[in-house]
């Protein structure tokens, strides 16, 4: 090579003429060791560091300048010489620009796995695009002889900018820090090692850009082997003891280049031994970075402390967690200003360690027990629950049902039973649209009419529900087989209704006389002081008797009552309890069933836009998420392993819940058809789960990623992690916080003379037991996630439409406090503005602040203060569910709040 202005001739690795100072053109950066370091092929038994052999300054290379390699490429110069090959520094003819060709030995061209090496090496680093990775353009051949051509960067590497210069300032350090590590994530999230990482593969262009270069010994992280590979002075201890490299070795060699860059010193002797290295790394021989450079920020010390942890479980999970470790590292910032996607993996590395301070921490705990406790001892009056006590507990009432089933004619031993409880609306409605007086619902603490009923189910066969869940309800099975029956009781036990299916074959001999007193017995009513009147009410199944009576409640004398009945061959097939609400044929069940009242219009319009947005949801997902599938496989914004852990705690919460739920029998094959059957409908619900999560996430985390940061870490496995600690304190506040905005709702509408709002229906399944208050959980998991989903992907679309968040997050609010279930009607329309208002804006606040982990949390809360039976009695059995509640949620909440101020503790630390 011969200097431009004096013509001097210079070794092919000259910067500058040493004749007259001209700086020379850059050398190429694509090699594997060739640039500077002869061949380092390592032997391991002997433990000899590698060998530079010397360099012509009058060899030019088998190429001459100005030779046309392929017919596109002309040779401009030697750039370089190494062990592994040649390159040169070429005119693409094709298309005006320098590149860098790079040829394999001319003595090797012809090995089978050198040229293997080369065209892996070709594979890999095309699969990389990003700004700091050097761009590989196209493999060729010439002569037979085998090349690849790439990048040309007109620059030189870090480790003779540094022998040249010295120690970098600090901020241009870092700088080059934060650059080299997105350059390294952007190769690990396309699961590439790059093995050999070092100074002399690091090239900075005239711009002071960084590259990273040297893909000759990368690897994919699934086919990382044993052995040595790369430069033993910069090799993690696993790869120094034959182990295979992992991502987590790529940053101890990062560690390594790190420490050159802030201190102009290498933390270990390059020339030293295989086994001197491996002793050193050990016995962690590196003097502190401060000491080298006593300005050196104590943030980037930690970040070097952390990268050369001799345990690679102790060292960063990612590259983008290094970034976040330097000071003023905001990688979200930096992708989205570079104007990409940020990785899962750089969203679960911002957002710094979310501890929050032990004061707020309790104080926030401290809120969410106050307000839930207010909460409590106002909510269970609210709840048709709380409405008069639960004397008798559901094994007691199963017995009375059997009992009286028994005594109706059906004898046989059941094949089959199931029980539970569930809320009867009737009378409550009546009392709405008949009494406007301050203490109408006073009247529903009597026995009869019963606001909770408590059914029973028999079958001569097993029953076998239809539902997603395998729970067995009043109505699933339908009450159709012959020897089935259904039972309706009241808390104190007394017959409501009855309906029982009778056999196919009828008695060869007369029918035996009805014993009518057996139904008043079940009443507990007095037979004479009901009038026997004309019967109107025709029974579903068969029968051959009919009879029916009226009188009065014994509890409400002014409430008219009307009992139907009806016998087939002498036994009870059919019996309702029929007051001034009801129907005039009864539904197929038995229950009691009244007229509906006619929804507000605010209330139908709330429910069509509500099925709309639902719809939206669901088509968006689908045509996301179809888009998404039919990207090219090298495209990886999507977060595919996300979505599949996503689905298979979808999975998995579906079959605890059919194993805390459904309904069980002792029979191996009809357990296995169960649990085949639940299973297909949780795998349905877990592939619209997986597609949901595929559809919104790529673009939440494009346009919204702080939303995501929390939830990324949990998906990342990171449970005790302090943001995501904080996220389950603030969801758990805000459930509270909008749950009690009920009551308040309901107390401002009684203070200002309006009658009280009718008590809220609740899931009465968590009242049989713990497993069912388990079952409840789950479900309420399940829903709680696909609501945060939803909203993510609502607020995407309207970030999307408006461009701005603000705008965005307020029409969402509008959307959702017009559309949102949870809030009861209290007749008062400013009342109902201002409950929603209150409730909006305390979700607004999470959403702008948090993110879609606190927003799922706080869905659950609120689910659970709204539908779980609370009851408060502390003395009956029915409260011991709300016991068991209090308890767990408790309990959660002070580990969430430890957790989310324990000192020390930060996303990088752990990671």
């Amino acid at each position: 090579m011969r200097c431009p202005a004096c013509k001097s001739e210079l070794p092919p690795e000259a910067r500058e003429c040493s004749a007259c100072g001209t700086r020379l053109p850059a050398a190429s950066v694509l090699s594997l060791h060739e640039l500077e370091h002869a061949p380092e092929r390592v032997s391991a038994e002997a433990g000899t560091s590698p060998l530079r052999p010397p360099s012509s300054a009058r060899d030019l290379g088998r190429f001459r300048a100005g030779a046309e390699i392929a017919g596109r490429y002309r040779i401009i110069a030697l750039a370089g010489r190494g062990g592994m090959g040649e390159v040169y520094r070429a005119e693409d003819l094709r298309l005006e620009q320098v590149v860098a060709l790079k040829f394999l030995p001319q003595a090797a061209s012809l090995d089978p796995e050198l040229r293997a090496r080369l065209l892996e090496e070709v594979r890999l680093a095309r699969a990389v695009t990003h700004p700091a990775v050097c761009r590989v353009h196209d493999v060729g051949e010439a002569e037979g002889q085998l090349f690849l051509s790439m990048e040309f960067i007109d620059g030189e590497d870090l480790a003779a900018l540094q022998r040249r210069i010295g120690r970098l300032p600090d901020d241009k350090a870092l700088e080059i820090a934060r650059a080299l590590c997105a350059g390294l994530a952007a190769a690990h999230a396309r699961g590439i090692l790059h093995r050999d990482l070092k100074p002399a593969n690091v090239m900075l262009d005239g711009r002071g850009e960084v590259r990273i270069t040297d893909f000759g010994l990368a690897v994919t992280s699934t086919s990382a082997e044993h052995g040595l590979a790369g430069t033993p002075a910069y090799m993690a201890p696993e790869q120094l003891d034959g182990r295979p490299a992992t991502v987590q070795s790529d940053l101890y060699a990062l560690g390594l280049v790190l420490y050159e860059l802030f201190t102009a010193r290498s933390a270990f002797p390059l020339e030293a031994a295989l086994a001197e290295q491996r002793r050193l790394r050990v016995a962690r021989a590196w003097q502190p970075p401060t000491s080298l450079n006593p300005g050196l920020d104590p943030a980037v010390e930690r970040v070097l402390e952390r990268c050369l942890e001799h345990d690679p479980a102790r060292r960063p999970r990612s590259a983008h967690a290094v970034i976040a470790g330097l000071p003023g590292g905001d990688p979200l910032a930096a992708a989205l200003a570079a104007g990409e996607t940020p990785t899962p993996e750089m969203v679960a590395a911002a957002g710094g360690s979310g501890a929050l301070r032990p004061l707020h921490a309790w104080l926030v705990l401290a809120a969410t027990l106050v307000v839930g406790g207010l909460l409590l001892a106002r909510r269970a009056g609210d709840v048709l629950v709380g409405k008069g006590s639960l004397p008798l507990a559901p094994e007691v009432l199963a017995h009375r049902a059997r009992e009286l089933v028994l005594g109706f004619g059906l004898g046989e031993q059941p094949g089959d039973e199931a029980y539970g409880l569930v809320s009867s609306s009737s009378y409550a409605s009546w009392i709405e649209t008949t009494d406007d007086s301050l203490a109408r619902w006073a009247r529903l603490d009597v026995d009869l009419p019963a606001s909770i009923l408590f059914w029973y189910r028999r079958s001569p066969g097993r029953l076998d529900p239809k539902s997603l869940t395998g729970e067995v309800s009043f109505s699933d099975p339908p009450n159709s087989d012959p020897g089935m029956a259904l039972v309706m009781l009241s808390r104190h036990g007394t017959l409501v209704s009855y309906s029982s299916v009778p056999g196919n074959w009828s008695s060869a001999g007369p029918a035996p006389a009805t014993d009518w007193s057996l139904l008043f017995g079940a009443t507990g009513l007095e037979r004479s002081a009901f009038e026997e009147v004309g019967p109107r009410r025709v029974p579903v199944h068969a029968y051959d008797e009919r009879r029916a009576w009226n009188g009065r409640y014994p509890e409400v004398p002014e409430l008219p009552l009307r009992i139907e009945a009806a016998a087939f061959e002498g036994k009870l097939v059919s019996a309702a309890l029929l007051g001034p609400w009801s129907l005039p044929q009864d539904e197929a069940t038995g229950a009691t069933a009244t007229q509906a009242t006619e929804p507000s219009a605010f209330t139908r319009l709330a429910g069509v836009l509500g099925e709309l947005i639902e719809m939206i949801v669901v088509l968006g997902s689908f045509l996301a998420g179809y888009r998404s599938l039919r990207r090219s496989p090298n495209d990886r914004r999507f977060d595919a392993r996300g979505a599949t852990r996503v689905a298979s705690f979808f999975l998995a919460l579906g079959c605890l819940g059919w194993i805390l739920g459904a309904h069980h029998v002792a029979h191996v094959g009809y357990e296995v058809t169960g649990f085949f059957q639940s299973l297909r409908n949780v795998l349905f619900l877990s592939a619209i789960a997986w597609l949901v999560y595929m559809a919104f996430e790529p673009y939440a985390r494009r346009i919204w990623p702080d939303a995501l940061v929390a939830w990324s870490r949990l998906l990342a496995g990171q449970w005790r992690d302090p943001m995501v600690a904080r996220e389950v304190l603030v969801g758990a506040c805000l459930g509270t916080l909008i749950a009690a905005t009920d009551p308040l709702a309901r107390w401002i509408a009684a203070a200002s003379g309006r009658p009280p709002t009718r008590p809220a229906s609740t899931s009465l399944g968590a009242l049989l037991g713990p497993a069912h208050v388990l079952a409840e959980l789950t479900n309420g998991v399940a829903r709680s996630m696909l609501f945060a989903f939803g909203a993510v992907f609502l607020l995407v679309v309207f970030r999307w439409m408006f461009r701005k968040r603000a705008l965005a997050l307020l029409f969402f609010l509008l959307v959702a406090g017009t559309t949102t279930p949870f809030f009861a009607p209290t007749g008062m329309l400013t009342t109902e503005l201002l409950q929603r208002a209150l409730a909006m804006l305390a979700l607004g606040w999470v959403i702008w602040r948090h993110g879609i982990l606190a927003l799922a949390v706080g869905s659950l809360w609120l689910s659970l203060w709204t539908l779980f039976p609370l009851d408060t009695r502390w003395s009956s059995w029915s409260s011991k569910p709300t016991l068991l509640f209090l308890c767990l949620g408790t309990g959660m909440l002070f580990l969430a709040a430890r957790q989310a101020c324990a000192a020390g503790v930060s996303t990088r630390a752990s990671s």
